[in-house]
């Protein structure tokens, strides 16, 4: 019988453990990407000044990053685009969002009215069921 306690209590520290292990880990790791964030925001306004203090020797840099981002949207048109001739229904993924959004929205809009459809025709009820009974 005390063979078996201690082995339970064995199992919950090894457990107990394990879970303070793991929170451990998951807070040093939150903290590396909350200072991994701060340094990209830094070196990302220490960039800006730079350009701003002299832009003839960032100019190459600034027009790469440019490109990259043309060709970031160019491509992504293109696969739209693609989609379109293979589906001609295809909707804009930010279309469809906000519809999905705006009908989420009507139903929300509809139940609670249905709710209160049915709290009404329950007063209803109860208010007949008085009235029946004082008759």
């Amino acid at each position: 019988m005390d063979a078996v306690k201690v082995k339970r209590a064995k199992e919950r520290e090894k457990k107990r453990k394990q879970r303070e292990k793991l929170k451990q880990n998951q807070e040093q790791y939150f903290e590396a990407k909350k200072k991994d964030a701060a340094r990209k925001k830094e070196e990302r306004e220490n960039f800006k000044e730079n350009v701003a203090k002299d832009p003839r020797k960032y100019n190459a840099t600034v027009e790469k990053m440019k490109n990259q981002n043309a060709a970031r949207v160019r491509k992504f048109r293109e696969k739209l685009k693609l989609q379109k001739e293979e589906n001609p229904n295809t909707i804009h993924p930010q279309k469809l969002k906000r519809r999905k959004e705006q009908q989420r929205k009507t139903m929300a809009e509809l139940r609670s009215k249905e709710q209160d459809i049915k709290k009404s025709n329950r007063k209803c009820v109860r208010w007949q069921s008085l009235c029946s009974e004082e008759d």
